[in-house]
């Protein structure tokens, strides 16, 4: 394929297609590399909440949105801010 599109496409096209083409790799390797990054901090976030509810003794109130009297409803830690599960 590389030969028809040599024959058919001038020299100053190809090195344009084959720039882009490195150009586009290297901005899928990136959004690899942050995924995983993401995934990572994910990880972190979860661990560490998960060691924060088991260490805080804690002081549950009702919190509510803001959508009126039929709004929903949930708890709240007062000392560490997490929601009861």
């Amino acid at each position: 394929m590389e030969q028809q599109l040599e024959k058919t496409t001038p020299i100053n096209d190809i090195t344009k297609i084959t720039t882009l083409k490195n150009k586009l790799q290297k901005i899928h390797q990136d959004i690899y590399r942050k995924r995983r990054e993401i995934n990572r901090l994910t990880e972190n976030i979860n661990k560490t909440e998960k060691l924060l509810y088991e260490t805080c003794s804690h002081k549950w109130i009702r919190d509510r949105s803001d959508d009126g009297a039929y709004g929903s409803s949930w708890y709240v830690c007062a000392i560490c801010s997490l929601d009861k599960d």
